[in-house]
């Protein structure tokens, strides 16, 4: 009996340490810059970036996609406008940054760009980890398909469990 006790145990701690959440903050946030070459918001921002001490900068990394002499920049910059759930985007620069954006710039939204980075590097979320090569939200397929894993493993926890208790317990009575 105490057998069957440190074995019922030892399923009941792995199936629920299998299930605890955990945080995952990001190390570097992604910000995204869809700009104009020759756009002076644009060169602003870019500026503003630039001139960001070493530790504010190790904080994001900034991707910059031109929209302005290429075509596919510019329909990258409406669907992630979509994804996140901006209207069309028409304006440069465009910054996106988490779940927020920023359309134009100008140094008065300095603070909300530096709170947006805070934000996002609590957050698990890249706009570009959402949307497919048609600009369509793939987020709810991943959280689907995550749950589904998450059902099938702990499933298989349960028979191994059973099975294992079984087996055990027609041995012990043999």
């Amino acid at each position: 009996m105490k057998k069957l006790k440190t074995i019922l145990t030892i399923l009941i701690l792995l199936f629920c340490s299998y299930n605890v959440p955990t945080v995952n903050a990001k190390d570097k946030v992604n910000v995204y810059l869809f700009y104009g070459d020759g756009c002076p918001h644009c060169e602003a921002f870019m500026e503003y970036m630039d001139g960001l001490s070493d530790e504010e900068k190790s904080r994001f990394e900034l991707v910059k996609y031109e929209v302005w002499y290429d075509e596919d920049n510019g329909t990258l910059m409406n669907d992630v406008a979509k994804a996140i759930g901006d209207s069309d985007v028409t304006g440069v620069p465009y910054i996106v940054i988490g779940k927020k954006s920023f359309s134009g710039y100008s140094e008065a939204s300095n603070n909300d760009i530096q709170s947006a980075i805070d934000e996002a590097a609590k957050e698990d979320y890249d706009v570009m980890d959402n949307i497919d090569k048609k600009g369509n939200s793939k987020k709810d397929d991943k959280e689907s398909s995550s749950n589904s894993l998450i059902v099938y493993i702990s499933l298989a926890i349960i028979v191994v469990g059973v099975v294992g208790l079984l087996i055990y317990t027609k041995k012990s009575v043999e």
